[in-house]
């Protein structure tokens, strides 16, 4: 059992986070020095803050004792504040006066943030932390790697200034200024929303209304409520932990196995990347990449991110066909989970104030402010509603209002943390990235191999992606996929919007693709399964996010310019989707030999759907694939309905 940590470790850790919020909200509203200065003068105190925080857990080193743990944050505490104090007091002289001419004292700070920011790599994002290390080794010592490998080295000096003190790479760089600014003002709204508990007023409602239904609608209530989650989460792991704890007991209760429960919570959960109005973070750095507005990038998100849920919405459907057995039908007392008339105010304020940003977004607003107005806006809706729902006495009242506002913050503090930290440790690579070229050598051999054919080309982007994604999260994934595949794409005739899209959705896979699914590992612990199993079968539930990665270079419409030619190429794809999604979970007769070739047939309409150059021909399949769908689904309700209990098949 863990020591109890002395209460002013929390009051100190909440202090801290109201600071920092109020000096965010006051460069919102001035933009007072940059957004260069704010991420010198911030990152380093987001260091000290979450060291601080870690101390609530044990500390950062819990083998260590508690008192080593307090003296070891004090110091970094210290460090921290000294970083934090020279770069914004020496700011000017750093980039107008010494800049290429850096003292011995720029030197020693910068070197301190480096240490500071490469430990913090070292004890959250170990894989990173290793690939910073070899990036370092490879910068200097570059001349005795062989061939296209080698270069002539950089001096040490140049090292730590690269990754601190020039201020255009490394730890103060574009990325970590894109979460102090843009990412902050939408995760307020995040944290607001988790402060007034609108996350557990969603899942509440869901499996209230929906999982109360029906029996089949059980497992969709791991869809729906990953899908209104998602609108503010952006992250599966997230996700799954939040509804995974309501929605993988209830559907193990209603007969689905561990296995396919905890499957169905992690291709739900990786949604929450796609869905619109946070997507995931790469979705931010993409307007970085690109040079458009986060509305540009989101207008084609929920496109992408529709045809996602409604595919895995049907294959969850035709997957709770097979487990549900008639006994179970007949047997089972749907519950009806109390709802709370908080739970659906809450609702109603979360989703008033998500249409209230997409309306300012739509109006031209900047998505920076959009966002800080719809937080205004849900944040005097759900203080207005516990207010009312406490029917305490004033002073009660306020003291709950006071507490969950604080505990608003420290959320969104606690978020900000974790991406503006992750986003610098991702820029020291992208700034070693530069400094060795190497993107510049692997995009050669890209452009090589896509001289040969570009479906080779296309082939090669897709394994580095995996290969990447496989220890990092969606985000580097992003960064690194975007920085040496897409400008060898672009330059091979790719529309930029395609080949940032392709990045993502190979960044996205990450959280699915085996061996390394964080996603799927937090759904099959709570589930109490085999990881590999529940990721393996996730992967078939998963169908529309691997048929759209390579389909937006066929239907390109998909991302490219939002009109009629996107909704066409929206409902080609769509069609396809789905009818590979029957192509795979359905059953179109009990005898094999008439159910494969038919199944064949379905998934072969959805490919010349996807993927057929011809336009003609591919609306052609996918018109011919919706009476499939239709037949499929219909006759698995028959063939599985009709089963008798002592026959029915409860496999995982």
């Amino acid at each position: 059992m863990r020591p109890r940590i002395a209460n002013p470790i929390p009051i100190f850790y909440g202090g801290l986070s109201l600071l920092l919020t109020l000096y965010l909200l006051n460069y919102f509203f001035t933009g007072l020095g940059g957004p260069t200065l704010l991420a010198a003068t911030l990152v380093p105190i987001l260091l000290m803050i979450d060291a601080i925080a870690s101390l609530r857990e044990g500390g950062p080193y819990p083998r260590l004792g508690r008192g080593a743990n307090c003296a070891i944050v004090a110091i970094q505490a210290a460090l921290c504040l000294i970083v934090s104090a020279y770069l914004h007091t020496s700011f000017n002289d750093l980039i107008y006066i010494r800049l290429g001419s850096y003292n011995t004292m720029d030197l020693v700070i910068g070197a301190i943030a480096l240490a500071l920011m490469m430990e913090y790599g070292r004890r959250k994002h170990f894989a990173l932390f290793c690939i910073n290390a070899f990036l370092m080794f490879y910068s200097l010592y570059g001349r005795i790697f062989p061939g296209w490998l080698a270069h002539g080295g950089i001096s040490p000096k140049r090292l730590i200034t690269i990754c601190s003190v020039e201020f255009a790479t490394g730890i103060f760089a574009s990325l970590p200024q894109l979460a102090l600014t843009l990412i902050a003002a939408f995760l307020l709204m995040v944290g607001i929303a988790s402060g007034f508990g609108c996350q557990e007023s969603l899942i509440n409602l869901i499996l209230g209304k929906v999982g109360g239904r029906s029996i089949y609608a059980v497992p969709q209530t791991a869809t729906l409520s990953s899908f209104a989650v998602a609108t503010i989460s952006g992250s599966g792991a997230a996700n799954a932990a939040a509804t995974g704890q309501f929605t993988i007991p209830l559907m193990k209760r209603y007969g689905i196995p561990a296995v396919t429960a905890a499957a169905v919570e992690t291709a739900s959960s990786i949604g929450g990347q796609l869905l619109p109005p946070v997507m995931g973070v790469a979705a931010f750095i993409m307007t970085d990449f690109l040079g458009v507005t986060y509305f540009d990038v989101i207008i084609r998100g929920a496109v992408v991110g529709v045809i996602y849920y409604l595919g895995v919405i049907l294959a969850v459907y035709l997957m709770s066909l097979k487990f549900i057995s008639p006994a179970i039908r007949s047997s089972a007392e749907l519950e009806r989970a109390r709802i709370d008339p908080l739970d659906k105010f809450n609702a109603m304020a979360f989703f008033s104030s998500i249409a209230f940003l997409i309306l300012l977004m739509g109006r031209m607003i900047a998505e920076m402010y959009a966002a800080l107005l719809a937080s205004a806006f849900l944040l005097a809706l759900a203080m207005a509603i516990r207010a009312i729902a406490l029917r305490r006495s004033p002073g009660a009242a306020a003291a709950e209002l006071a507490r969950r506002l604080m505990a608003s913050v420290e959320r969104f503090v606690g978020f900000l943390c974790d991406i503006c930290l992750l986003l610098a440790t991702l820029d020291i690579m992208v700034g070693l990235f530069s400094a060795t070229g190497v993107p510049i050598k692997i995009g050669l051999l890209m452009m090589a191999a896509g001289r040969a054919n570009v479906a080779y080309m296309v082939a090669v982007a897709f394994a580095f992606g995996y290969i990447v994604g496989l220890g990092l999260p969606p985000s580097a994934t992003y960064i690194t996929t975007a920085l040496v595949v897409a400008p060898i794409m672009i330059s091979a005739g790719v529309n930029p919007w395609v080949a940032h899209f392709f990045a993502f959705l190979v960044a996205v896979m990450s959280e699915l693709s085996p061996p390394t699914s964080v996603t799927a590992a937090v759904a099959a612990r709570i589930a109490g399964c085999s990881f590999n199993r529940a990721m393996l079968k996730a992967c078939e539930m998963a169908i529309p996010l691997y048929i759209m990665m390579f389909g937006v270079f066929t239907r390109g419409e998909l991302v490219t310019e939002p009109g009629p030619s996107m909704l066409l190429a929206m409902a080609m794809v769509l069609m396809g989707v789905l009818s590979a999604i029957v192509g795979v979970h359905a059953s179109y007769s009990r005898n094999r030999a008439m159910d494969l070739p038919i199944r064949a047939l379905a998934i072969l309409m959805a490919l010349l759907a996807v993927f057929h150059p011809d336009p003609a021909i591919g609306a052609a399949a996918a018109i011919a694939s919706a009476p499939m769908v239709a037949l499929g689904v219909l006759q698995s309700r028959r063939i599985f309905g009709a089963r008798s209990p002592s026959g029915s098949s409860m496999g995982s």
